[in-house]
């Protein structure tokens, strides 16, 4: 009989912890990570910039370790992507072709665990020999072009005047012919009139004489 009592005993006992087993919650400890992420470093020499004679130009860049910087050209659009050494120090190197006055870079930079850095703009300024040389043959060009264009002006102008004078000399000669002319034609009318009022009186003389000798 003990040990029938001392069985179920036991039996309920382990249905008794079974039960507090399944209703007890384990304890958890959650802790949430705030790790504020700063924005990446950037700085950059300077902004504005002139190439050397050849029409190279470095554009030195600080940022964060192993950090990804951007460089874009405005112009163009064209973005290139360098890696920043264990220092984050980033050297670009610009070139300028002869007929190119300036360009302007956006530069930006991203490391890892921070937030994009803020952009900045650099402009390249051509100072090349080449470069100024281009300047000065377009500005000689320029000059010539606008010299030709008043040489044909002016030929223009002395062209309209000597067919003004032309005309002139045109009209003046046929009014001068027309009056000669007229003057001519006046003169003859009156030297045939003169002539006709000469042989009209000649006429009637003879005719006065004659009849005299005819009535003696």
């Amino acid at each position: 009989m003990k040990k029938i009592s001392t069985i179920l005993v036991s039996i309920m006992t382990l249905f008794l912890l079974a039960a507090c087993g399944k209703n007890a919650k384990p304890e958890t400890t959650t802790k949430e990570d705030t790790v504020q992420k700063t924005a990446t470093k950037l700085k950059v020499d300077t902004k504005k910039e002139k190439t050397n004679a050849l029409g190279n130009a470095l554009i030195n860049i600080k940022t964060n370790a192993k950090a990804e910087v951007k460089i874009t050209n405005l112009k163009t659009r064209k973005t290139e992507v360098a890696k920043a050494d264990a220092e984050g120090k980033v050297v670009y190197n610009v070139h300028l072709g002869k007929k190119v006055k300036s360009i302007q870079f956006e530069i930006g930079s991203t490391a890892s665990g921070h937030t994009a850095s803020s952009t900045i703009k650099v402009t390249i300024i051509n100072n090349s020999d080449a470069y100024t040389e281009w300047v000065a043959n377009s500005a000689s060009t320029s000059t010539d072009a606008d010299a030709v264009s008043m040489d044909e002006s002016s030929s223009s102008e002395e062209s309209s005047v000597d067919t003004q004078s032309t005309d002139q000399s045109a009209d003046t000669t046929g009014v001068d012919t027309t009056s000669n002319a007229n003057n001519s034609t006046a003169n003859s009318t009156t030297t045939d009139s003169d002539a006709a009022a000469d042989n009209g009186a000649n006429d009637v003389a003879v005719q006065t004489v004659t009849e005299k000798d005819t009535e003696n």
